[in-house]
């Protein structure tokens, strides 16, 4: 984590990007809280404070604060692709409120001088207000993060939406492991005896993993590179959208052979395919427009799904003859979503072969 801040901060300050401060300031308080919770730091913090369990409020704010900065980053983000993804004020309410209950609720209930705190303050009103607010806080935080990493990785490189997928799996097991103190916490108050192992290591590797995760998939956009995580990222993200969009393929070349610059194999044979997957991207996405330009013609136009109604056969394919991986891989997404009411179209009317289809000479 010394590592990660060191060069998140110097980058952010260098290049005044608000997001990435934002980025800096959650894992700031992720260290934080690393070191509030472990146990010669607060057992040093109990004695020096002379108020027991101290580091409990203060790391479960650090928590909080640093849930906060992942929202607001992800804001920042989401706000700079044109989106509208909600107000930062809303969220900054909504930490404010939860840190003043959790705050007032321990300093109101009692403050045993025992190792597991959760456990101890789990049978009173105060300390079901007090998990009450961290939980509701920290589940309300995940879920803004997990849905903001899901918007914003549909737009984004291959690299950052996996490092921003990576992000997403960590906040589950976070949300998982929030989930789980508090039904520890519910049981207690209800006078039942869950086992101490669910809220103790199980909540543990629960919340290491998700760091791990969130750490990972954070770092990784500025760290791969270096590694050539970039470039097997997007040979993978060129696989999947070439498996993607085979039936689709398959189903076309079918109908009109000669767009096809080599024999389709079976779905099997198509998969178990791994060379070169960027160019059979490319190939796939000409191969798809070009059948798509003969079945604009008007004795089959009628029937395509929209927007792939417009235009005739005499017009080319958008520019694919140098594309870059974004315009292949934006090319593919949209054949993606249009994918399945093709198909549907495709099997449910008869489409006759043409004898002649007009291949581009590039690529």
């Amino acid at each position: 984590m010394a590592i990660v801040l060191a060069f998140l901060g110097r980058t952010a300050w260098q290049t005044r990007n608000q997001a990435l401060r934002a980025m800096w300031l959650s894992f700031s308080c992720l260290t934080a809280t690393l070191v509030l919770y472990h146990p010669d730091f607060y057992g040093w913090l109990d004695s020096a404070s002379g108020v027991p369990n101290v580091r409990e409020p203060l790391g479960r704010t650090t928590i909080l604060l640093a849930g906060y900065f992942s929202q607001v980053m992800l804001v920042l983000l989401v706000r700079e692709r044109g989106q509208r993804p909600g107000s930062v004020r809303r969220r900054q309410a909504a930490l404010v409120c939860s840190v003043a209950v959790l705050l007032g609720a321990f300093v109101a209930g009692p403050q045993p001088e025992v190792e597991n705190f959760t456990a101890a303050i789990g049978t009173g009103p105060a300390g079901l207000l007090y998990m009450g607010a961290f939980s509701a806080f920290m589940t309300y935080a995940l879920v803004d993060v997990i849905l903001l990493c899901r918007r914003y990785a549909q737009e984004a490189e291959p690299l950052l939406a996996l490092g921003l997928r990576l992000i997403a799996a960590g906040c589950v097991l976070g949300a998982t492991y929030v989930a789980l103190k508090m039904a520890y916490v519910l049981a207690r108050a209800l006078g039942l005896q869950p086992y101490a192992v669910l809220e103790g290591a199980v909540a543990h590797v629960l919340s290491l993993t998700g760091l791990v995760l969130v750490v990972l998939g954070a770092t990784l956009p500025y760290f791969g590179p270096a590694v050539s995580a970039d470039r097997a990222v997007a040979r993978l993200t060129a696989y999947a959208h070439t498996r993607r969009l085979y039936r689709l393929w398959y189903e076309l070349q079918s109908r009109v052979p000669d767009i096809a610059l080599e024999p389709a194999l079976s779905a099997l044979g198509d998969a178990a395919r791994l060379t070169d997957p960027e160019f059979r991207l490319y190939r796939r996405v000409i191969e798809i427009n070009d059948a798509l330009l003969v079945l604009r013609r008007p004795e089959h136009a009628e029937w395509l799904p929209d927007p792939l109604r417009s235009g005739s056969a005499d017009e080319q394919p958008d520019d694919l003859s140098h594309p870059s991986t974004s315009d292949v891989l934006e090319e593919a997404r949209k054949l993606e979503a249009a994918a399945p009411s093709l198909l549907r179209a495709l099997r449910g009317r008869s489409v006759g072969t043409p004898t002649t289809v007009r291949m581009p000479r590039s690529g």
